[in-house]
């Protein structure tokens, strides 16, 4: 079962949003939505939309991308979670957490991290 998400239009002057993704036209009225494959939801709420700006120099609300995505069933929202596999990217090794990837990396290629002093340096001065 493919999982579909629900892309909503939450536009606070209540605007209709039109948008050119994948070479289609996707137009949301305010509080309506629109349905999309996971991926593709986060790949159109991350999509650049261009910024008016209007007379006094401020962006025109008509402008404003107010977009939410949320799992068109609730229980599939904890199941993108559970999906999610941490990948080395030295040898392709993937791990089911975070934690156990780190440890793998240190023990087996700790000789390829690099740390560049001056931005450490610049790091430390900067949080004092």
């Amino acid at each position: 079962m493919i999982s579909k998400w629900k892309v909503i239009n939450i536009h606070r002057n209540g605007l209709t949003h039109r948008e050119k993704f994948n070479d289609e036209m996707i137009e949301i009225k305010a509080g309506e939505h629109v349905l999309m494959d996971y991926e593709d939801a986060v790949q159109f709420k991350g999509q650049y939309f261009p910024m008016i700006i209007n007379a006094q120099g401020v962006q025109d609300p008509i402008s404003y991308k107010m977009i939410k995505i949320e799992a068109e069933h609730p229980d599939m929202e904890s199941s993108v979670d559970k999906e999610k596999i941490y990948v080395c990217h030295a040898d392709g090794k993937e791990f089911p957490n975070k934690e156990l990837l780190e440890k793998y990396v240190k023990e087996n290629f700790s000789h390829l991290i690099f740390q560049d002093e001056t931005i450490e340096n610049e790091i430390k001065k900067r949080k004092r």
